[in-house]
Parts: structure tokens; sequence; C-alpha cells
């Protein structure tokens, strides 16, 4: 090191948060890091999370040889861009890397470098300073992993109360409980160091995670796994993805050799931790060991609470694969929960059984509303609807009315995908009165949240058949709550809620010709889903960033500004062109059709009718598709909009073309309008 100076030992925790901040903040910028650690197992763990971080952001990565070969190919390969790990173990290796890095340090300053690290033992620190003093000068920051005590106050305090839940701040949930066998002394004092992390969550994260660090139990195997637990909501707390699947790994590791009852508790708890802050790799990993150890339970006992939590199990694979997009494997854990279910309730047949059914239905039922399939839908939620009325009237609970509004707003759902506005207006308003009530009783966040839910329902209903100011009036007290709600959790939940609600704002706006409160609006909603995608990245977030960016497009066309158009509609475009590869359903297929319109129409608007007719036929191919697979009037109203479209930019050239397109036109409307007469 240079004379004079010291380098703060700290955890690996600490060093990849500071490594991660400076690759966030200098992408594309030639920098250079010295990481000194204890030992390999250190080094592996950084290393893992950079690469992990590298794959996440689609920076790219390479890892330099590690043998004679490492100077001569870093004189042959720098600058790289994203991220270049090279670990100097050996001292041989270590000191002729260090010359060669001395001298071609001018190499890293030039545009469109990367970050590279340099990881080895303690004295790889000392050796540079000496060896390659010009290369220490030019270091953005040098790291010593250790172990490292608690550095806020002189000793550790015997106990920290949590904060109050009324504070707002994040509150740690899990629980796990440990049986007679694997309770002693350690373990005791295992759980008070868990506690009082899990008490500086919502105050001091940077302490609790130092607290863990210094903990004198944090060798054992059951800190391993708690302590991971934790260190993993730190993480995402300060939203570092790469750190909750880390640690969320490293606990499902850790905890092999434990009772199963106890195994199946910390899965269940990492699977919450993992959906909690949206790294859904980790939450799969959890809810498939939880359903491991939950089926072999099952063989071995075969009683009712066996097969129900088998159920629970199965319904958790089933929400992690939805909220990646897996439809398929969706389906299958959903329908398996479904039978086991229907048995469960043919044997036990109380309350509880017959709710858990109607939970099972409701989850049939998304899948196929996610696949198009508007029957299947229907009838599996319109049973579970059945059931829940038949529940409110046994039990008549502030749950048992919850879940009565649910089922009203899924059959309101499915009505409105049919054009029954007034089936659909019925649910929804049976639904929204009976939030109301449940926010007179309960004024929680998630009954304020479903009332908000009830009041967009409403508000889509009154716009669909034209009531502006009943909408408006809806979306507005929808706002108010939604951002309130942010106020006090601003979870990734909350947050995509206001969104949706900015949107729905944006709309009105824009119905009434106001483009100016209209584009403020989706412009707030735009910044939101930026920031959702850069956190979960997520097909869903995905999805909804591809829609902010078509109602700013669209504000940016009514401008006339179709420079700025062009460039929103096409990062949308491309977006949905991945979706569909990912997910290929018809609601992402329809999706991509609806963004090809919009690149098209600004073709057209600049005289591009070769580019224009290119791309309006791409989307009436798909329109084509879904119409005839699906026949839904909202399909066959796209169908219409897309003859209607490619009609007029093929009619300069291929008027015959036009005339049988416009013939198509006139034929769905006519059918349009006879379902609209009929509903």
């Amino acid at each position: 090191m240079a004379p004079g100076e010291s380098v703060y030992v700290i955890s690996v925790d600490e060093a990849w948060s500071d490594l991660r901040h400076h690759l966030d903040w200098t992408r594309g910028e030639g920098t250079l890091v010295f990481i000194a650690t204890e030992s390999r197992v250190q080094a592996e763990d950084l290393r893992q999370r950079a690469a992990l971080w590298a794959q996440r952001t689609d920076e790219p990565w390479m890892r330099a040889p590690a043998d004679d070969s490492t100077a001569l190919w870093l004189r042959r390969h720098l600058p790289q861009p994203g991220i270049l790990w090279v670990e100097l173990w050996d001292d041989t290796v270590r000191l002729a890397a260090l010359h060669v890095l001395n001298e071609v340090r001018i190499r890293f300053a030039r545009p469109g470098g990367g970050c590279l690290v340099l990881c080895g033992p303690v004295r790889l620190l000392e050796e540079a300073a000496h060896e390659a003093a010009d290369l220490w000068s030019i270091r953005s920051f040098a790291h010593a992993v250790g172990s490292v005590v608690p550095t806020r106050a002189e000793t550790v305090p015997e106990r920290i109360e949590a904060p109050p839940s009324s504070d707002g701040g994040y509150r740690s949930v899990w629980r796990v409980t440990l049986f007679d066998e694997m309770r002693d002394e350690r373990a005791a004092a295992v759980l008070r160091d868990v506690d009082q992390a899990r008490a500086l969550l919502s105050s001091d994260l940077v302490y609790a995670r130092r607290f863990l660090d210094g903990s004198k139990n944090a060798d054992s195997e059951l800190a391993q796994v708690l302590f991971g637990l934790v260190r993993a909501e730190i993480g995402g707390l300060l939203d570092d993805v790469v750190a909750v699947e880390v640690n969320l790994s490293s606990t499902l590791k850790h905890m092999a050799d434990f009772p199963s009852d106890f195994r199946v508790q910390v899965a269940d708890a990492a699977l919450g931790v993992g959906e909690r802050f949206g790294v859904y790799d980790a939450a799969a990993a959890a809810a498939e060991e939880s359903l491991g150890i939950r089926r072999g339970l099952v063989d071995v006992l075969d009683t009712p609470e066996s097969r129900r939590d088998l159920s629970m199990s199965l319904d958790n694979v089933g929400r992690v694969a939805e909220a990646r997009g897996d439809w398929g494997a969706a389906g299958r854990s959903y329908e398996e929960s479904l039978g086991i279910r229907r048995g469960l309730v043919d044997v036990l047949g109380t309350p509880g059984s017959r709710r858990d059914l109607s939970m099972s239905l409701n989850n049939v039922g998304r899948v196929a509303e996610a696949r198009g399939d508007w029957g299947a839908a229907g009838r599996a939620y319109e049973e579970s609807l059945g059931i829940r009325r038949g529940l409110v009237d046994v039990l008549d609970t502030p749950e048992s009315r919850r879940d009565l509004s649910m089922s009203l707003d899924n059959v309101g759902r499915v009505a409105e995908a049919r054009g029954d506005w007034g089936a659909a207006g019925r649910a929804y308003e049976e639904s929204l009165g009976i939030r109301r009530g449940l926010v007179d009783v309960l004024d929680t966040p998630e009954s304020r949240r479903d009332l908000s839910m009830s009041l967009n329902n409403v508000g889509r209903v009154a716009e669909a058949r034209g009531d502006w100011g009943a909408a408006g009036r809806a979306y507005e007290e929808s706002l108010g709550i939604r951002r309130g709600l942010v106020d006090v959790l601003d979870t990734p939940e909350s947050r995509r809620d206001l969104s949706m609600s900015l949107n729905n704002v944006g709309r009105v706006a824009e119905a009434r010709g106001d483009w100016g409160a209209a584009g403020r609006a989706y412009e707030e909603s735009l910044g939101i889903r930026r920031g959702l995608v850069d956190v979960l990245d997520t097909p869903e977030s995905r999805r909804d960033l591809s829609m902010s960016l078509d109602n700013v497009g669209r504000v940016a066309e009514a401008r006339g500004d179709w420079g700025a158009a062009g460039r929103s509609y096409e990062e949308s475009l491309g977006i949905r062109r991945g979706l569909v590869d990912v997910l290929g359903t018809p609601g992402s297929r329809r999706d991509l059709s609806m963004s090809l319109n919009n690149v098209g129409r600004v073709a057209e608007a600049g005289d591009d009718w070769n580019l224009a007719e290119q791309i309006y036929d791409e989307a009436f191919g798909t329109f084509r598709d879904l119409a005839n697979s699906l026949g839904t009037p909202e399909s066959l109203h796209d169908l219409a909009i897309s003859l209607s479209n490619l009609a007029r930019v093929v009619e300069l050239s291929d008027v015959e073309r036009a005339e049988a397109l416009r013939a198509g036109h006139d034929h769905l409307v006519k059918i349009l309008d006879g379902i609209a007469s009929e509903t």
C-alpha cells in the first residue's frame, strides 16, 4: 500500500455493495478496482456476484486466464468492455501481471472500456503499491475483505427492539420454529442475533449487515441458514437483487442437513423474500425445494393436512412460474393443486377446504385468461364465485367478503373481455360496494389497495361507455389512494399500482384533449416503470414499460412530434418482440401487433409507404390468426383496424387488394354491430 495509507477491512457483502454501485455508475468507462481477500472462497463469492450482475444487466463479462499466460493475455486484450475479472493468486503470475498492467495503464481510459477487477491475496495491495506504483495511483478503489466487527458502537447491545409497525418501515415477517433436537445455547445465540439484525432493517441497514458480519456465531450451520435470509432482505432493501439471489441460494444450500419440517419452513421463508424483492430465480428454487419436501411427507403421512400443504406448495410453484411468464408450468401446478383440493372438499367439506378450492379455481382461471381461453376462465371463475357467495352466507367475515369481491372482479373481467359491459359493470359495482365497507371496518393498506382496484374497474366500464366524467372521478380517487400507499409501503407492487393509476388519469385527460395533463401523467408512469424493470426485469414489468412507451409516443404523435413518437414506439416494439419470444401467448402477440401498428403509422406519416405496408402486413397476419383462434369481440375489432390500415397504404400500388381489404373490414364491422346490439 501507499505509505501511510490504510485500507478498510470489510465483509463480502459490503465489498460487493461498493463494487455494484461502482459498476452501475461507470458503465462504458475504463476503471480499475483492487480487491484483496482472506480466502479464495471469498473471491469466488464476489466473482459469482459480479458475473450474475453482468448477466442481469447484459454487460459483457470475461475472466482472464489465471496461469503463466495471464500477463501476455492482458497485454493483448486490454481494454475490454463490461467486466474483466483477473485473479492473481500465484506469486510469479501476480508480479508479472502487475508489471504489464503498469505499462499499459493508459489503455484503461480509452472510451468503451470496462471495469478491470484485480483480485488476490491480502499482499496484492502492498505489492501493487511497490511493484506497480503508477497503477495504484489510478485505481478507482481498493478493498480488503475479511472478518468484520460492528463499528457503530463500542459494544453490541444485548437487545434491540423492533420499531413499531406504525412507522411504515420494512417489517421482516418470515418465521421459523426450531424443534427440540435443534435447541441448544449456540442456537439460542443465533436466534438472538437474527432478532437484533431484523429489528434494524427499518432503520439502519449498514449496521444490520455489519452486526451479522461481526457475530461470534456466524460460522454455525444454523447461522448460515438464518443469516442468509436476513442478508437477502438487506440486499433487497438496498435494491441489490444479486445480493438477494446469492444469499437465498446460500440459505438453501446450507439447510440440507436439517430436519424436513425445518427445511420446509426455511424454503417458504426464502420464497417469500425472493417474491418480495422480485428475485424469481431464487424464489423458484425455494418453491421447488418446499414442493419436494412436501411430496415426501405425503408419501409418508398421506393425511388431509399433508395433502393441503402439498397443494399450497404447488400453488407457490405456479405463482412463481406465473411471475416469470411460464404459463405452461403455472397451469400444470395449479391443475394438480385443484385436483387435490377437490378431493379434500369431498373428504372434509369444511369452510376452509371450500375456500382453498375457490382459490385453486381462480388460479386455473387466471392461466386460462392469460392464454385467451375466456370460456375456460369464465367457467372456473363462476364456480369460484358460487363457492364464495355460499361462504359469505355461512361466515360473513371480512376475509370471506374480500374473497367474494375478488371473484366478482374475475367474473367482471371475463364479461369485459367478451364485450358485455352491462355484466361487467354489475360485477364491478357489487365488488366496489363490498370494498368500501371493508375499508370502513379495516382501513389496512390491503383494503385500501383493493378499493383502488375496484375504482379502476368501475372507471374502465365508464370509459368504455364514453362517460369520461365518471371515469375521471373513479381514476382520480384511485390515484390518491395509491400515492398514499407508495408513501407508506414503497414496494414494487405499490409503485406499479401507482403507474397504472397515472396511466388511467392520463387516458382520461387524453380523451378530453388535455395533452399537457396526459403527457405529465404518462411521463411520471414511464419513469416508475423504467425503475421497476431495473429492479425486477420480469415479463410483466417489461410489458408495463412497453405500454408506457406507447402512451408517451401517442402524446408526441398528437403534438406532431413524429421523431419522439417513433423513438418511443420503436423501443416498445423491441420489448414486445422479446416478450413474444419468451411468452408466445395471445396477449403478447396482440401487444406486438399493436406496436407494429404504431410504428407503421409513423412510417406512414413520413411517407415511407413501403415500410408502412411491410409493417402493417406483419400486424395483419397476427391479428388474423388471433381472430381465428379466439373469436372474441376484441380480436375481431383489432382485425378490422388492421384491415383498414393495410388497405390505406396498399391503395396506391394495388387497388384491387385495397378493395378486398376494405370489404373484409366492412364485414367485420357488421358482425361487431350485431354483437353490440345483443349485449
